[in-house]
Order: structure tokens, then C-alpha cells, then sequence
């Protein structure tokens, strides 16, 4: 991203503007500087944007600001830009915002926020915070209070301050917003000594109760459930019913919420696209899983964590194909079994049946493990595209593995490696990314990535035009895009079209 910002100024012309930063090429100050001048500053047509970055973009004050702009979904870095980012958007309607890290020691809502920078437009809000320390309730309380044409809010917070799981500060915020007419609640709240005694109990069945009856005599919400886990205290407003795509995160826990709605717990999701469940290795039966899979029928993307399966039981009487109807379905995040032990009871009813899905993400320890062990074998056919994430749990890449993809997915077409450390594919690292081009017969684009360290055969690509050439030759590649960085090698066969990391 940091040598292609200069693309900007030619796509101020456009009305709606989607920018997707790279997630591994840190952004250095002059893109920051042009992003904020092109998109907040420079005159242009651009009425809605949409800037991603899991960086989280450092916001500048602006000389001028975009007063055409009237939807923004961005991610920024701290809570310290959201005034910012209100100087320089004023005439927002629609505004989706996520704040990444933690909010600086420093900062203090009551001399960062006042009425005269709050959007008086702005009637539409989804906030999201991805730090426990992004934004105390203090802070989301005063913003809120200045925001008076808020029609409708939509929270995603991951937390650790107990005061957001308070039923009657939530209560006073509503009353301080006179035009809200929807408000949904996605909190996480992690559990702590604080939490607990705010409550006057130990244990978390006692918390979940004792917020719950709290929820139920101080605030007027339609309907809405409480759950925890081990870590982490779960207050939603339901139905999930939103005004765009939305992405929601969850517990296997979730089948034991209280409720005070059983129907609108029952309602069909809208415009919910995916779901994340974590697991915390905590011992889970599959039908809990499944019990709350099935709640969102419509989700295009599943991203599960820290996978502990309990019904060892019944490995032995998988059947397959073993059905699920996802009929949305695309993408299946398979993140981290317990000691990479991939149970099929859960593994099977996910990946068969699914009429769409063809992309799986896993851990490396976690496939090797589940195709080794696998009887009936692994029938991957219908997967295209295959992402494998590898650090010291999972061990090195072997060459003697690759068999096992290879058999699996006979007609994989975009294959990607992220590896954490170059140890993990230091031995045989040429014959291992050579077998992997020229064995899948429809491949049509190859990735490798890693953190630490750089790639052994990247560094003998980038000394000469002659190496690259030779190389390609070799693998039967002449023709094919190649892009070689110390750390990553990418390629994509003939006329693939191409996407960058």
C-alpha cells in the first residue's frame, strides 16, 4: 500500500471508494498523511467510503474537511481520532467505525468531545472497539450524549471495564439520546475480581443471574439474552436483524443464556454474514456447537477458536456426508484444536453439505493431524481455496506432508502459507514450495508469507532477472506474474488475476 497511495488523487471522480490496506506492510507517515489529505481534504465527489486497515488508521486535523461525505466505515487506531474523524467528516448520516487499540493513558472524553464537533446529521452508528481497553463506558457515555440525532446504534465492544455490564448507566444513556428508536447490544465483557464484586458474587452462573435481573427491572429493552464462559460476560440485544452486513462473535455458551424473549431468540438473523465462536479449549459437545451454529443459517463466513471437542465418544461412528445446512456458507476459519486434535464430529458436519463452501483456513498442526488420523479419508474436492497458518505448535513443514494436500485437494486453484518464523519451512524449503506449484494441476495462484525472518529461495529469486527466469522454467511457470519481497513469494500462473497480500 505505501508505494500504490499515490493511485489516490485519481479516484477522487468516484461517489462510493473501498480501500482494503495490507495487513502486513506497515503503514509509514507519509501514506497516513496521504490518506487523511486525499479523502478528508481535496475536494472530491466521494460520498461513501469504506477504509479497512486491522492497523487502525492515525487520523490528522485537516485545514478543510469533506462535507460530501455522508457514509464512512473505517477502522482507526485509537479512540483519540474519533474527534478528529468528526472535524473532518460533518455531514455524516452513516457512520460504521472500529477502534483498534487501546485508548491513551491521557485521553479524556470531557476535553476531546463537545457539541460543536458532533455530526448534527449523523442518525446512523455502529461502533466496535477490538481492544478491552478501547473506549471506557465514561467516554462512550459522553459522545453519546452529544449525539442527538442518533436514530440508530449498533455496539460490538470487547471490554474489561465492569461498568458497561451496569443496567442502569446503559439506562441513563438511552434516555440522554432522544431520537434513538434502535439500539443493539454486542457486548464482551471479560470476568474479573472487579466485575464480580460489583455484583456481590463468585462464580459465573451467579454473575450471569445477577446481570440479567439487572437487565430486566432498569432497562427497557424489547429482548435480549446474558451468557458467559470462562472468561468473558456476553450481553446482545436479539433479534439480529441490522441495517448492513454485520459480523457477530459468540460462545458455544450461548446455549445456556438466559432470555427474556424465547421468540425473538428463535427469529432469523438479517444481513448477519458471519459468525466467530471461541471456544477457550473449554471441553464442548458438538451439539452445543451446532445448537448455536444453527441460530444463523444465512452467516457466508465461520471462524472457530480454540476448539475443544468432548464427545470422543463418537469418533468412531462418523458418517459421512454428515449435513449442516449452511446454504450461504463460503468460508470455514478452522483455528487451533486442542493439541491439533481435530475432532470429526464437529469437523465433518461443517465442511460437507455445504453447497457453496470452498474455501478452508487452518492451522498447519491442525490438517496434518485430521489427515493423517482421518478414516474415511478427507474428501476435499469442492475446496479452492486453502489457507494454512503455521507457528511452533503446529511444527515445521515437512516435505514428507504434502502428500496429504495434495491427495485431499486435487483441485485447489489458490493456495496461501503464513508461516510465523522461517524456521517453520527452513528444511527443503525449495523442493516444498516447488512440489506445491506444480502438483495441483489447476493452481492458479501461490502465496507464502512470513513474520520473522526472511525466505531462503525469495532472497535467491531477487538477485538477477536470470534466477527468476531459470526458476519459472523449471517449474513450468514461463509467463507467470511473480512478486518476490525478502519476507514472501507470490505467484500467479499466465493471465490469474491477480491479489496481493
Amino acid at each position: 500500500m505505501n508505494a500504490n497511495v499515490t493511485i489516490l488523487p485519481k479516484l477522487l471522480y468516484l461517489e462510493e471508494l473501498t480501500i482494503e490496506l495490507n495487513c502486513r506492510e506497515k503503514l509509514n507517515n507519509t501514506t497516513e498523511y496521504l490518506i487523511n489529505f486525499y479523502l478528508f481534504a481535496v475536494p472530491n465527489n466521494l460520498r461513501k467510503v469504506t477504509l479497512n486497515s486491522s492497523q487502525g488508521i492515525h487520523l490528522r486535523p485537516q485545514i478543510q474537511s469533506n462535507t460530501h461525505l455522508e457514509d464512512l466505515s473505517i477502522q482507526i487506531a485509537t479512540v483519540d481520532d474519533l474527534p478528529v474523524l468528526f472535524t473532518l467528516v460533518p455531514c455524516l448520516i452513516r457512520l460504521e467505525v472500529s477502534v483498534i487499540h487501546c485508548a491513551p493513558p491521557t485521553f479524556v472524553s470531557q476535553d476531546r468531545f463537545s457539541i460543536d464537533i458532533i455530526s448534527k446529521l449523523l442518525k446512523e452508528l455502529y461502533l466496535y472497539t477490538m481492544d478491552k481497553q478501547g473506549m471506557p463506558f465514561e467516554t462512550l457515555k459522553v459522545m453519546m450524549s452529544l449525539m442527538l440525532s442518533m436514530e440508530y446504534l449498533a455496539f460490538g465492544i470487547k471490554t474489561n471495564d465492569p461498568d458497561y455490564a451496569e443496567a442502569t448507566l446503559w439506562a441513563e444513556l438511552i434516555t440522554s439520546m432522544p431520537c434513538l428508536t434502535t439500539l443493539h447490544l454486542g457486548l464482551e465483557i471479560e470476568i474479573t475480581e472487579t466485575l464480580l464484586s460489583r455484583f456481590g458474587v463468585e462464580t459465573n452462573n451467579d454473575l450471569k443471574q445477577a446481570v440479567f435481573n439487572s437487565f430486566i427491572e432498569n432497562i427497557d429493552l424489547s429482548s435480549f439474552i446474558i451468557y458467559t464462559n470462562m472468561q468473558t460476560l456476553f450481553i446482545d440485544t436479539v433479534p439480529y436483524r441490522y441495517n448492513r452486513d454485520q459480523s457477530y462473535t459468540t460462545s458455544p455458551e450461548a446455549v445456556h443464556a438466559l432470555c427474556n424473549n424465547a421468540k425473538a431468540v428463535q427469529q432469523p438473523p438479517y444481513r448477519l454474514v458471519g459468525l466467530s465462536m471461541h471456544g477457550e479449549h473449554v471441553p464442548i459437545t458438538t451439539e452445543d456447537y451446532l445448537s448455536v451454529i444453527c441460530r444463523f443459517p444465512s452467516i457466508k463466513w465461520l471462524y472457530l477458536d480454540s476448539i475443544n471437542v468432548s464427545d470422543e465418544s463418537k469418533e468412531k461412528d462418523v458418517t459421512l456426508p454428515v449435513t449442516l445446512k449452511l446454504k450461504h456458507l463460503k468460508s470455514l476459519y478452522y483455528f487451533r484444536s486442542t493439541t491439533c486434535k481435530v475432532k470429526r464430529s464437529l469437523f465433518d458436519r461443517l465442511f460437507y453439505g455445504q453447497k457453496r463452501l470452498d474455501t478452508l483456513r487452518i492451522m498447519y498442526g491442525d490438517l496434518i493431524y485430521l489427515l493423517r488420523t482421518a478414516l474415511p479419508v478427507i474428501n476435499g474436492n469442492h475446496i479452492k481455496y486453502l489457507y494454512l497458518y503455521c507457528n511452533g505448535a503446529d511444527g515445521a513443514i515437512h516435505l514428507t506432508d504434502l502428500d496429504y494436500f495434495i491427495l485431499t485437494f486435487p483441485l485447489l486453484e489458490y493456495l496461501t502459507i503464513e508461516v510465523t518464523s522461517n524456521k517453520l519451512i527452513r528444511r527443503n524449503q525449495k523442493k516444498i514450495i516447488e512440489e506445491l506449484i506444480t502438483s495441483f494441476k489447476r493452481l492458479c495462484s501461490f502465496r507464502i508469507f512470513c513474520q520473522r525472518g526472511t525466505l531462503q529461495l525469495a532472497r535467491t529469486l531477487m538477485k538477477d532477472d536470470q534466477s527468476r527466469l531459470k526458476w519459472l522454467t523449471h517449474i513450468d511457470a514461463i509467463g507467470s506474474h511473480l512478486i518476490i519481497q525478502p519476507k514472501s513469494l507470490a505467484l500467479w500462473k499466465n493471465d490469474t488475476q491477480i491479489t496481493y497480500f
